[in-house]
């Protein structure tokens, strides 16, 4: 009867163990997961490959650009997030391909893909020495603005390397979450 009890015993420790082990153990996706490097607008942010630094950020209705000779005029049902960042590479040749707008609720925002022919939207390239400024692109409902994150990485899938993740300043919101900066039109083409 001891036996039996004894068994029984071990038997119920080591499923409580296992499913332990089970439900603790990191996930395939943590495991390969880039590595953060945290900083804010006014820091300069070092990953593996390149650094940033986010310059200015404004928002806007439309957005006014001319592609291939022609005069285009952008909308969106919320607000364009329009980012300047500088940004260099450490000590190769790379490029800055992507660009998240983590907002306050978690969701992510990938850049826009409705433009294609402009060079200082990403992939951007960069060399050692040669800093480089480039725009940001993001279409975000007025609520995700305020407390959001920018994480930048030199390709979508990057695993196992760092990303730069850059929380950005508060920003004056009006009642309906709208930052009260925003512009009616931003010219792409003026320097930002």
């Amino acid at each position: 009867m001891m036996r039996w009890v004894f068994n029984v015993a071990a038997l119920s420790s080591a499923a409580v163990v296992c499913y332990g082990m089970k439900s603790s153990k990191p996930r395939y996706k943590d495991l390969i997961a880039p590595i953060p490097v945290h900083g804010s607008m006014a820091d300069k942010v070092e990953t593996r490959l390149f650094d940033v630094q986010v310059g200015k950020v404004v928002f806007a209705r439309e957005l006014k650009v001319t592609e291939f000779g022609k005069l285009k005029t952008l909308t969106t049902n919320g607000v364009w997030a329009v980012v300047a960042a500088d940004i260099a590479a450490r000590d190769r040749t790379t490029r800055v391909g992507a660009a998240t707008w983590l907002g306050p609720t978690g969701l992510r925002y990938q850049q826009t893909e409705r433009f294609s022919s402009r060079s200082n939207l990403p992939p951007i390239s960069i060399s050692p020495g040669l800093p480089q400024r480039g725009l940001f692109l993001f279409e975000l409902p007025p609520g995700e603005v305020e407390g959001a994150t920018l994480v930048f990485s030199h390709a979508v899938f990057s695993a196992l390397d760092s990303q730069g993740n850059i929380a950005l300043d508060r920003v004056p919101l009006d009642s309906d979450g709208t930052p009260l900066s925003v512009v009616d039109v931003y010219d792409l083409d003026r320097p930002i």
